[in-house]
C-alpha cells in the first residue's frame, strides 16, 4: 500500500515566464540589474529589511533545534493553514506526509505537491570519512570557474565546479570541458548511492562553495525532467549551509540543514514544479563540496 498522500495540482506557468524568472533570480543573486524607479527601490528596500529578520529567525530556529537539523518554512506570500510534522509546520496543501525512513533506514521522505518526492538522511557518512573525502577533493580537483550569462552579459558564476563521467557522456551542459576521471572516492560513493536508491547514476557534477559567498539562486534542474532520469542524489561535504525548495506556483518554501556528510534525494517530477537554491551566508567562512550524482 502507498504510504503517501499525492497532491495531484499542477502548476500553470510558460515556460517563457518560467525562464525570466530564473534570469531575474540570477540577475538578484549577482547584484546586478537595471534602474528601478523609487517605488520598486523602496519595495526592494522593504523586501530586503525582511529578508534579513527571516535569516535571523531562521538561525535562531536551527541554533535552538537538538531533535532535528530540519527547518520548516511556509509561504512567505500568504499565511496557510499548518499541520504539524516531523520537522515543524508545513503549509497545508504543499506537503502531504513525512515518513520515518523514507525506505532506507535513517531517511526521512516527503511527497511534494505536483508529484515531487524529497528524501533527506542527516548523516549518510561518517564525519571521519566526509572529513577525509573533503580534504581530497580539495587537493586533488582540477577546479574551474565557469562564467553564466544573465541578460546578454557575461559574469563569473559564484562557485567553482568540476565532473565526472562514464566514457558514453557527452559534454556536460554545465562545462563544456572535458570530464575528470572518476577517482576512486567518487566511483565508491557512487557504487554505494546506487544500493541505497536502487538506480545507476553515469555522470557526477561537484559544486565548490568557498565560502558562504558562493551560492547557487532558485533553478530546476532541466536535464532530470525526462522520464527515467528524475533521480538526483546529494551528498555534501564540509560546512553546514542552508538548502531551499520553492514550489514554482505557488512560491511556498521548505528549507533545510545540510551538514557534513548528509544525502538528499530529489525523485518523481520534483524538477518540473519545484525549484532549489543555496543562498548566501555571510558567517560560513569555510568551504563546502556538493555531490551531485546523475543520469544523463
Amino acid at each position: 500500500m502507498d504510504r503517501y498522500v499525492v497532491h495531484t495540482k499542477s502548476p500553470n506557468v510558460s515556460p517563457i515566464k518560467r525562464k525570466r524568472e530564473e534570469e531575474e533570480e540570477e540577475q538578484r543573486a549577482l547584484g546586478v540589474g537595471g534602474s528601478a524607479s523609487p517605488q520598486k527601490k523602496a519595495r526592494k528596500a522593504k523586501g530586503k529589511e525582511k529578508a534579513i529578520e527571516h535569516e535571523h529567525e531562521v538561525e535562531e530556529h536551527t541554533t535552538a533545534s537538538t531533535t532535528s537539523t530540519t527547518t520548516v518554512l511556509t509561504s512567505a506570500k500568504k499565511k496557510n493553514k499548518t499541520a504539524t510534522t516531523i520537522g515543524g509546520t508545513l503549509p497545508a496543501g504543499v506537503v502531504a506526509k513525512w515518513t520515518d525512513d523514507g525506505g532506507v533506514e535513517g531517511m526521512e521522505a516527503v511527497r511534494l505537491l505536483d508529484g515531487g518526492l524529497f528524501r533527506r538522511h542527516p548523516q549518510f557518512i561518517e564525519p571521519d570519512e566526509a572529513a577525509r573525502i573533503l580534504a581530497g577533493l580539495m587537493r586533488d580537483i582540477p577546479w574551474l570557474q565557469s562564467d553564466i550569462r544573465v541578460y546578454g552579459k557575461t559574469y563569473k558564476s559564484p562557485r567553482m565546479q568540476c565532473w565526472m563521467a562514464d566514457d558514453d557522456v557527452v559534454a556536460s551542459t554545465y562545462l563544456k570541458t572535458q570530464p575528470t576521471p572518476w577517482s576512486d572516492d567518487m566511483r565508491a560513493l557512487r557504487q554505494r548511492l546506487e544500493r541505497t536508491l536502487g538506480c545507476r547514476f553515469n555522470y557526477l557534477l561537484l559544486n565548490l562553495y568557498r565560502d558562504g559567498r558562493d551560492h547557487i539562486s532558485f533553478h530546476a534542474d532541466r536535464e532530470a525532467i525526462p522520464e527515467g532520469k528524475g533521480v538526483i542524489g546529494s551528498l555534501s561535504l564540509g560546512a553546514e549551509r542552508r538548502f531551499v525548495l520553492r514550489h514554482t506556483a505557488t512560491k511556498a518554501k521548505l528549507e533545510f540543514a545540510m551538514p557534513s556528510g548528509s544525502l538528499m534525494v530529489m525523485d518523481g517530477r520534483t524538477q518540473e514544479s519545484w525549484q532549489h537554491a543555496v543562498p548566501k551566508q555571510a558567517r560560513v567562512t569555510q568551504p563546502r563540496i556538493n555531490l551531485t550524482f546523475r543520469i544523463s
